[in-house]
């Protein structure tokens, strides 16, 4: 088995290979397995697997920084602050070694070892070890590579005492000597020393030629990597930590046997082809995990969860149709619909597992409310489901509304729900604090976010090391406001006269910015995200440290891949300002205003609007939307809830450049008639002037023309929303096909008619209403309010 040592864009400003990219050309060169070996982070694994698929084992390494004593800066600065003394300690110097994932075991092993490397006491600048934490824990489901690199343990003079306390702590088994045979002093140096230590401690040596980026010619686009993430000028004449060797493409397996043979005489030292064949194989088959993806892991709510949900969404729904809000009391007649929603809802909750996150968030609002912590109405897609309002997680009323459960919830596919959360901005610190208390820290932790290089920014970031002059730099700008922004900078050149100007000026720096495009810029920290699991995180996940908060190591796309669950708790200083203004008028009046109770007809707030006056409000106060409220107030039909809302919609990219925005503003002011893009589809659309703008316009859309379920329309909805072009085209082509069938009218028993797709999946609808009740049981005591 041929194996290649990787080190990708998640080492940020050491390595210029983006992981996806990374298995494709590994697999061109030859190669059946890849390992991955970045600096304190294994985050990089699941693109890299993703990539590979089952056609190439890749193996989940990770380069770990040790340090004498990780906690010396941490002590210092505190004895500092207390204007204590410090004691007589050396910082040390920093090393490395590379583990490698053997087991489970060794995952979760890993996974502990760099959380306690980002712990408070630890973390400094970078994440660091100490040798004992190292020792008592790598040889459990790990093998042990000592690097031949920069940082290298071999760089010590007191390296074969180290490695003898790792050999005690551990044992032979899981050792191995690395050899790098880059053809310079430096690598030889080192080199040598791996392999008298192999043979001094009867550890079996074994090469490698890891790989930083993907062809010969981008050795310099490594070096300006490095100079971008640390903002150093390509003229600065000492450019900080950045090698000299100009040897780390992705080269066959001969590039290998070829430096090692070399390296051996060059050196006078004897070694094996074995290195790079036999050992390696050794190392590839004894590291069985593989990433994969993990099942939800949510919080035990109650001891029968989906029975506690069914007796708290009965005794809200029964309040909610009692009830005025927002001016509406759904009628009498409509219970049933209600009742009947309720019932499809739970049934496919409990099926899903996910009554448990829904107790999770309501317990979560409650407390925000009990404590007097300003919290939202319920935004994103969370508002369709009857569930989440009939307990107090939204207030949007989703059958008033017309919004669709699937697309909250896809009862075919267990998609991981995310609901969003609003909270006050000020209180925020006390919602993570009671979900640290509630749930314990090691089962909660924030969402990092990864930041890439686009083609705005990696133009801007390398005019800005190459000295480029700001006049020149602000083409960037102009890469901003294009459709597309999946075309390569190549591609946009050719679109733009003043980038063609730009390239031909800078033609180093335009080049540089080319190769550098869509490569890992940071980590971030997601504004909102939080995780709150059922399990300790670190057996799922390493935790790491933005700032002063705890994340876990993988983003955002990867959380419902790992089984975690996401929650979006943002805070808003709107929810504030509401709250003072509550809160002025009872000092000042004696009156509680209640915001639940402001009917969505209200002529003077509608008319507010329709001026433009919306200063302050959430998604409505900049000045472009303002002046477009202005232009739909003056329209020929007065201002309307369903208009504000449509507004938040219209003002996004999308409907700006694809001409859906003037559309709904020309039928609005009546200079053109409402016109929809299908006859079957003018239902689905009168709202919104002819105009498919909600993401439940679609779903409906594509089963009325295509006959898709329900599932299948939010599968649709969701390729589209996440711009996947794979999943869009494979839908894309069973939407036409299933299109062109058409419909087709059946004459039913009763003498009356039907119209049915061809291609669609039909249910009985009793045989669908009995797997309700089965589902839920006698526990589904639903109250059908006189209906």
């Amino acid at each position: 088995m041929k194996a290649l040592m990787v080190r990708t864009d998640f080492s940020l400003g050491e390595s210029a290979l983006k992981a996806e990219h990374a298995v494709k050309v590994a697999k061109e060169a030859g190669y059946t397995a890849v390992i991955s070996a970045d600096t304190m982070n294994i985050a990089s694994v699941i693109p890299l697997q993703q990539a590979a698929g089952d056609e190439m084992a890749v193996i989940c390494g990770v380069k770990l920084n040790v340090v004498d004593d990780p906690t010396y800066e941490y002590r210092a600065k505190l004895a500092k602050e207390s204007n204590g003394c410090m004691e007589s300690l050396e910082r040390g110097r920093n090393y490395c070694f590379t583990a490698l994932i053997k087991n489970e075991q060794g995952y979760r092993d890993i996974c502990e070892l760099m959380t306690l490397a980002n712990t408070r006491e630890q973390f400094y600048f970078v994440p660091r070890l100490a040798l004992e934490q190292l020792a008592a824990t790598y040889a459990k489901g790990n093998i042990l590579l000592l690097t031949s690199d920069i940082g290298s343990v071999f760089q010590r003079p007191d390296f074969a005492k180290i490695i003898s306390a790792l050999i005690t702590a551990g044992g032979r088994e899981n050792f191995y000597s690395v050899v790098y045979p880059h053809p310079t002093p430096f690598y030889d140096q080192i080199n040598v020393r791996a392999m008298k230590v192999a043979s001094a401690l009867k550890i079996e040596p074994v090469a490698f030629y890891p790989a930083y980026y993907e062809g010969v010619d981008d050795a310099d686009i490594k070096d300006i990597a490095h100079m971008v993430m640390n903002n150093i000028k390509v003229d600065q004449p000492h450019r900080l930590r950045i090698p000299h060797q100009r040897d780390n493409a992705i080269n066959g397996r001969r590039h290998l046997l070829q430096a090692l043979k070399e390296f051996s005489v060059r050196m006078g030292v004897s070694v094996s082809a074995a290195m790079a064949s036999t050992t390696q194989d050794s190392i590839v088959k004894a590291c069985e995990w593989r990433w994969h993806e993990m099942a939800p892991a949510l919080p035990k709510m109650a001891d029968d969860e989906p029975a506690t949900l069914m007796k708290l969404a009965v005794a809200g729904l029964r309040k909610r149709l009692s009830n005025k809000e927002f001016g509406y009391t759904p009628p009498a007649s409509e219970h049933r619909v209600y009742v009947d929603r309720l019932k499809y809802e739970m049934e496919t909750l409990t099926r899903l597992g996910f009554c448990g996150y829904f107790l999770m968030v309501h317990d979560l609002m409650n407390h925000s409310r009990e404590t007097g912590i300003p919290v939202g109405p319920g935004r994103g897609s969370s508002a369709g489901s009857l569930v989440a309002w009939c307990i107090g997680i939204t207030n949007v009323d989703p059958i008033r509304h017309g919004l669709l459960f699937e697309r909250f919830i896809n009862p075919e596919r267990l998609d991981l729900p995310d609901a969003d959360l609003d909270f006050s901005q000020a209180r925020r610190h006390e919602v993570i604090e009671y979900l640290n208390a509630r749930y314990g820290e090691e089962y909660v932790a924030g969402i990092p976010n990864f930041t890439y290089l686009g083609a705005a920014s990696a133009l801007r970031d390398t005019a800005r090391i190459y000295g480029v002059d700001a006049a020149d730099m602000a083409v960037s700008k102009e890469l901003k406001n294009l459709e597309d922004d999946s075309l390569s900078l190549s591609e946009l050149r050719e679109q733009l006269a003043s980038l063609d100007k730009y390239a031909t000026k800078h033609p180093d720096a335009f080049k540089a910015a080319s190769k550098l495009q869509n490569l890992m810029r940071g980590f971030g920290r997601h504004a909102a995200g939080m995780i709150v699991a059922g399990v300790p995180l670190t057996e799922r996940t390493p935790v790491e440290r933005r700032g002063d908060a705890r994340c876990i190591a993988f983003d955002k796309r990867y959380c419902e891949a790992m089984g975690l669950i996401k929650l979006d708790v943002l805070g808003l200083a709107t929810l504030d300002l509401l709250d003072s203004a509550k809160r002025y008028i009872k000092e000042s009046t004696g009156k509680d205003i209640n915001l639940d109770a402001i009917p969505l007809d209200d002529r003077k707030v509608l008319d507010g609007f329709a001026a433009g006056y919306t200063q302050g409000v959430f998604q409505l106060e900049s000045g472009p939307m303002r002046k477009l409220l202005k232009d739909l107030g003056g329209g020929i039909e007065p201002m309307s809830f369903k208009t504000i809302v449509a507004t938040t919609a219209l003002f996004r990219p999308g409907p700006i450049q694809s001409g859906m925005l003037d559309d709904y503003v020309s039928v609005a002011k009546g200079f053109m008639a409402p016109h929809s893009i299908h006859p079957r589809l003018e239902e689905a659309t009168k709202e919104t002037n002819g105009v498919l703008l909600y993401q439940e316009q679609i779903m409906k859309s594509s089963r009325v023309l295509a006959g898709f379920s329900m599932a299948e329309a939010d599968a649709l909805r969701s390729a589209i929303g996440k711009k996947n072009m794979d999943k869009m085209k494979a839908i894309g082509s069973d939407f036409v096909e299933r299109a062109q069938a058409g419909w087709v009218t059946l004459s039913l028993e009763n003498g009356s008619t039907v119209e049915v797709h061809k291609k669609a999946k039909l249910m009985c609808s009793d045989g669908k209403r009995r797997t309700y009740d089965e589902a839920i049981g006698d526990n589904a005591d639903i109250v059908d309010f006189g209906v």
